[in-house]
């Protein structure tokens, strides 16, 4: 029986409702801080016991104890004690059914934490008559070690004075030595663990005593592991994580009614790319005609400052979904504060295996993590906590490794004038420019766009690719209305494939507009030079550069505010210069920008530009001075130090 599930996963103030945050208030704070609450009702047959006085005093008796709190049970026998607490201390109880009633009153000690509230304390009593035939009360088990987080299930058996089993309920307490709360019992004998030490878990009945002694230790350090390195092939087959020991395990049979919800063992390995999961399963049964859900929680150590959650979701409907949450910095955070990342993590099934693979590109890594994993499902559409939770932490540490290298590195000439392509690794950037005619008006765009790549494998030339970008698009044309709109800003979002056939890189896929245009991608790439200087770079105000070999072009765009006596105008430029750089860093480029105005009147004007200047590597950066030359005669002098996108 798993009761600890939420209880480690959700993390609640106060385990179960039972402990509080402990501390209490100073001599001045009369504020009631503890709260005692439960039911009276009798051993026989669980009817309430309304009208009932319950008491709660200090220390273990009432002969020498002061009152803290009375309640009078209601039509249902329930009551609620409210009491200030300092610290851990013990407290009794004593339940005095009506006189009328013939049920025996009942005195239990139990110890409490301040701020706690404790809200299952099941207070049950029998009557005078039947008391005097109780013989004795059991408890099995009768001594037990525990884990904190751990549950045991107590049972009681209560026997008449001639040994014959009878059908009563007993009053569940737990005493300690100390006044140091141990653990929490509620009232069906399920114990939780909650500190170290050792307690007397007790059960009443009749005016005798059952006990079980049970020892609290804490949990041993978590197990550290080095996560290995390799790739992974997702298929749900297994065989290529031969020769990898699971990084966590856990029994068999803990898992519940179903074994697809009974995990037995966790494995990782990475590569470059991607972190990759093997979750073994007791077998691949799950809740039928529920909802059913995994949690594997890659968590913060004391260090760490970000922490993850893989969720694989099977609904009803069998359509299953495999998430990747973003859990933060606090290593209890709960479900209300994760953040979604994806819901499409690649993913294979296969009997009681289940891989999943996670792009390291979607994550932010510390160095090491603390593994753990929590199941469950619905009955009848209401999730219950009936499933599988780790019995052990385990520390992962992931390292470093190998550097991605493709053959795909590089400069590519998308096969499009002013469309420029750089893949460094699993990073793709992409430089677009161009023209087109709509509605009898031409337009210019252009724009740079980054995204990543997954590869098939480790060094493999095919894989996807996903791109975001804007694309300012302008009028290049003076049009009729003045208060024509000249500039809108368009943002794409590209995916597709691509794959290495003969030297030519070859891209298909789509591009979806903010608007909802969609446009097929069917590009055939060809590799450009080499050089010094290669690579899409930013600087310059809003300039994207892309050197390739000896060639150079420049994407720029700006604004700048004109004044004319009391009045000015807003412009905005963009335009493709084009040239050559030379292998001391000398380069040359020219081209037209277009110049538009962002306010009515709507203004076009065409401005030549050639630059000149040198560009010098600095670590991985570039430094570059250059001179312009505008069409009009005006001159720019300047420095600018340009960074890779990649």
């Amino acid at each position: 029986m798993k009761l600890t599930c939420t209880l480690v996963l959700t993390v609640l103030a106060a385990l179960l409702g039972l402990t509080g945050c402990g501390g209490g208030g100073g001599a001045a704070d009369v504020v009631p801080n503890t709260t005692i609450q439960g039911r009276l009702t009798r051993s026989d047959t669980d009817d309430p016991i309304p009208g009932a006085t319950v008491n709660a005093y200090t220390t273990r008796s009432r002969a020498v104890g002061s009152a803290l709190a009375t309640a009078v049970t209601n039509d249902t026998g329930a009551y609620t004690l409210r009491f200030t607490a300092q610290g851990d201390t013990h407290v009794t109880i004593i339940a005095e059914p009506p006189a009328a009633s013939g049920l025996a009153q009942i005195e239990l000690s139990m110890a409490v934490s301040a701020g706690a509230t404790i809200s299952d304390i099941a207070i049950r009593v029998i009557s005078t008559t039947l008391a005097a035939h109780v013989g004795a009360v059991a408890v099995a088990p009768t001594t037990i070690a525990l884990k904190i987080g751990d549950t045991q299930q107590f049972q009681a058996t209560v026997r008449d004075t001639d040994q014959q089993v009878m059908t009563l309920q007993p009053t569940w307490t737990v005493e300690t030595a100390t006044n140091a709360v141990v653990g929490v019992i509620d009232g069906s004998g399920t114990f939780i663990a909650q500190r170290p030490g050792t307690c007397t878990v007790v059960a009443l009945c009749g005016g005798k005593r059952g006990e079980a002694t049970v020892t609290v230790a804490e949990p041993p350090p978590p197990a550290q592991h080095s996560v290995p390195v390799a790739t992974i092939t997702v298929d749900g087959n297994g065989d290529d994580w031969a020769g990898i020991s699971p990084l966590l395990t856990d029994p068999v049979g803990d898992g519940g009614t179903y074994g697809g919800l009974d995990i037995i063992a966790i494995y990782m390995a990475h590569d470059a790319q991607r972190i990759y999961f093997r979750i073994d399963r007791q077998s691949d049964a799950l809740a039928p005609n529920e909802q059913n859900n995994y949690w594997l929680y890659q968590r913060p150590t004391a260090t760490g400052t970000h922490g993850y959650a893989i969720e694989c979701f099977h609904p009803a409907n069998g359509q299953r979904e495999v998430r990747l949450w973003n859990t933060g910095a606090n290593p209890n955070s709960e479900y209300g504060a994760f953040q979604r990342i994806t819901s499409n993590l690649t993913h294979s099934f296969n009997g009681g295996i289940m891989e999943i693979a996670v792009p390291k590109n979607l994550l932010v890594l510390d160095p090491s993590y603390q593994l753990k994993f929590y199941t469950h499902h619905t009955v009848n559409g209401q999730w219950q906590h009936n499933g599988d939770i780790n019995d052990t932490v385990s520390t992962v540490t992931l390292g470093t490794a190998p550097p991605v290298t493709t053959s795909l590195d590089g400069m590519w000439d998308v096969g499009e004038p002013g469309y420029i392509m750089q893949i460094k690794g699993s990073k793709i950037a992409l430089m677009a420019h161009g023209t087109f005619t709509e509605g009898g008006q031409a337009y210019m765009y252009q724009g740079l766009h980054t995204g990543t790549i997954t590869f098939a494998a480790v060094g493999s030339n095919t894989g996807t690719f996903a791109l975001d970008g804007a694309e300012p698009n302008i009028i290049t044309s003076q049009p009729q209305n003045p208060n024509q709109m000249l500039k809108t800003i368009v943002t794409i979002h590209s995916t597709g494939t691509l794959a290495l056939e003969n030297n030519t890189l070859v891209l298909k896929g789509t591009s979806v507009e903010d608007d909802g245009s969609v446009f097929d991608i069917d590009a055939r790439c060809t590799r450009l030079p080499e050089g010094p200087y290669n690579g899409i770079w930013a600087g310059l105000e809003e300039y994207t550069f892309a050197i390739a070999g000896t060639s150079i072009s420049c994407h720029s765009q700006g604004s700048f505010t004109e004044t004319d006596g009391n009045s000015s105008l807003q412009w905005y430029y963009q335009g493709r210069l084009v040239g050559t750089v030379n292998a001391q860093g000398a380069f040359q480029f020219t081209g037209t920008e277009v110049n538009v105005t962002l306010q009515p009147p709507a203004l076009v004007a065409n401005v030549g530009i050639t630059t000149t200047g040198t560009m010098t590597r600095v670590g991985a950066n570039i430094s570059a001075t250059f001179h312009s030359v505008e069409s009009d005669g005006d001159t720019y002098d300047g420095t600018a130090t340009l960074t890779p996108v990649l």
